[in-house]
């Protein structure tokens, strides 16, 4: 929950071929106002304009979608927004299988079935103490940034 002091949430698109996981995640991420879902794209080729439309601070991308994959959108996406942080989703735990874990890397991921706005608050307190600034908090002064 973001604190009385805070006056920035965190902006958020979603890129999902499911359009009843992305209506779950707008009602679980819109609870406490420590997220504003700025865009929402079932079709990946669609991404890099809602995103260059919206200027997100994060997006949360299906790895396994029809046509072009989560990876290879996110790809194209740190390519043009370096600053954004992409958290991978996916109803499989694919960190299972070696592959997938070499393509992701040390990147984030988050299961469908453990997705929670509490687990994604964690994730990204877990950035901020790393000196990740999201791109829409640049005008607040520090001692005005959320926690």
């Amino acid at each position: 929950m973001l604190t009385s002091h805070a006056t920035q949430a965190y902006r958020l698109v979603i890129i999902d071929d499911q359009p009843e996981f992305l209506q779950f995640a707008r009602e679980e991420l819109q609870q406490s106002g420590a997220f504003n879902i700025v865009g929402e794209v079932t079709d990946g080729n669609d991404a890099l304009a809602v995103i260059e439309k919206t200027q997100p601070d994060a997006v949360l991308v299906d790895i396994f979608m029809p046509g072009k994959n989560g990876l290879e959108i996110a790809r194209r996406i740190l390519a043009a927004f370096p600053s954004i942080v992409i958290v991978y989703l996916s109803v499989d735990n694919v960190m299972q299988y070696p592959t997938m874990r070499e393509q992701l890397g040390d990147l984030t991921f988050v299961s469908k079935k453990w997705f929670s706005e509490r687990y994604l608050l964690a994730i990204f307190t877990h950035y901020r103490r790393s000196g990740w600034k999201p791109p829409s908090w640049s005008h607040l002064e520090p001692s005005r940034e959320p926690n």
